[in-house]
């Protein structure tokens, strides 16, 4: 039998609702995961184990960018117009320099190093690591911006009424914000946190 899959994520990863990772198992078992950060990990996941079950999409491969770009909507999206697009990325931007300022200002030696990535379905982030401070071990607090369809198995999933469903494609938009530090002390609990904005076209 085959060791249980371990998902580990580079710094570049970011808050994805979709798409989703895929594994199979020996009984086609398919385990659907959103990543949130980048050490995530899943670990001793065996087929007993419920498993919440969701066609595969295959995961895009994000690409570095040399520099974080003024936005990552599109001009259809509304950009800077106040729109709850715009609004909802100005805030977690805002919000990601808020925290990273202060981390460092706590641990007084690290320092966070910045990716920016764009994701080829639409849209990207910016993934931000502290490592080997005085205080934390290992902190990150990473942004994403990401746009593009979902498949309607997927929709369903995500809908508490079972009998609101779209045929074909369903265009989606999520955008959020998602830390986790784990502090050097080994009696100081790990933190995490999200705050996620996601939309689909209304059903018809």
């Amino acid at each position: 039998m085959p060791p249980p899959p371990t998902a580990a994520l580079s710094s570049s990863s970011s808050l994805c609702l979709f798409p989703f990772s895929s594994y199979s198992s020996p009984k086609k078992t398919q385990l659907g995961f959103c990543p949130s950060f980048p050490f995530t990990r899943l670990t001793n996941v065996t087929p007993t184990r419920r498993l919440m079950t969701c066609s595969a999409v295959s995961i895009e491969k994000e690409t570095l960018i040399s520099h974080r770009p003024h936005s990552f909507l599109r001009e259809t999206d509304g950009l800077d117009d106040g729109s709850v697009r715009s609004r909802f990325q100005r805030i977690i931007m805002e919000v990601q320099d808020s925290v990273c300022g202060a981390l460092e200002a706590v641990d007084g030696a690290g320092k966070f190093k910045e990716d920016a990535w764009m994701r080829p379905g639409g849209g990207g982030g910016i993934s931000r690591v502290l490592q080997d401070g005085d205080v934390f071990e290992k902190a990150g607090v990473n942004i994403s911006v990401v746009y593009g369809v979902m498949p309607p198995e997927a929709y369903r999933v995500a809908k508490a009424n079972v009998t609101d469903q779209k045929p074909g494609p369903v265009p989606f938009f999520a955008a959020g914000i998602s830390s986790v530090l784990h502090p050097k002390n080994p009696f100081a609990p790990t933190l995490h946190f999200n705050y996620r904005y996601f939309e689909t076209d209304a059903p018809k």
